[in-house]
């Protein structure tokens, strides 16, 4: 099987699910299947409505299928560690065998203009009414709240990181104070034995140097 990939900007779920509708519409005589997916698998016609109204961005994935090729959009997010995730999703073409150029590259177009304008109702006819001011409106915040939803996860990330890093340095420190610690009381331990034998052997000298003094003064006093 083969693939190609691109960029494209991120969209809101209505947004999304919007193009690929429209586009499955306008093919289904080529036989197209579609699929949404969120974090939990497929989704059902009942979520899919919901996911529908949303300008969240809870979508994870979306397909246009046929027997051989495929188009599938992928919300790229911070776990993904693609530097493009704040602005952009990732759309894959894959096909596996002998494929209708001319359908695959109308196909391909059309998705392209449904996803780079989200605003727009692509018809049969190639009309395209733009939307009320108050949808750009919340389009616009919905691209704005992707991004700072992004954003947040990624200082996320860096924080947990950070804090990460931090914990092994202080474990390190640690570590390195315990041993250290440790040196030092063997130290201390090895200079007091010294200090109690030294101690010892003196007491044993003195001890010696006394009867030796007293054996002096007896045989002084016997002459």
């Amino acid at each position: 099987m083969s693939a190609a990939s691109k960029y494209v900007l991120k969209l809101s779920d209505q947004d999304v699910i919007r193009a690929f509708t429209t586009v499955a519409n306008k093919f289904t005589g080529h036989g197209v299947t579609l699929s949404f997916s969120d974090t939990l698998g497929m989704l059902t016609p009942d979520l899919l409505e919901t996911y529908e109204k949303s300008r969240g961005f809870g979508l994870r994935k979306a397909t246009i299928s046929t027997e051989i090729c495929e188009w599938g959009w992928l919300r790229l997010r911070v776990e993904h560690n693609d530097s493009n995730s704040a602005t952009h999703d990732k759309l894959t073409f894959t096909w596996n065998g002998s494929v209708d150029r001319l359908f695959a590259a109308e196909l391909e177009s059309a998705l392209d203009v449904a996803l780079s304008r989200p605003l727009a109702t692509v018809g049969s006819k190639g009309a395209q009414p733009l939307a009320a001011h108050s949808e750009v409106l919340q389009a616009l915040e919905s691209a704005v709240a992707g991004v700072l939803v992004d954003a947040t996860k990624h200082r996320q990330l860096l924080e947990a990181s950070y804090l990460s890093k931090e914990e092994a340095l202080t474990a390190r420190f640690d570590e390195i104070r315990e041993r250290e610690i440790d040196r030092l009381q063997q130290e201390k331990d090895r200079a007091e034995k010294s200090l109690e034998a030294r101690a010892v052997a003196l007491d044993e000298k003195s001890h010696g140097l006394d009867l030796l003094q007293k054996s002096l003064m007896i045989g002084t006093i016997l002459m």
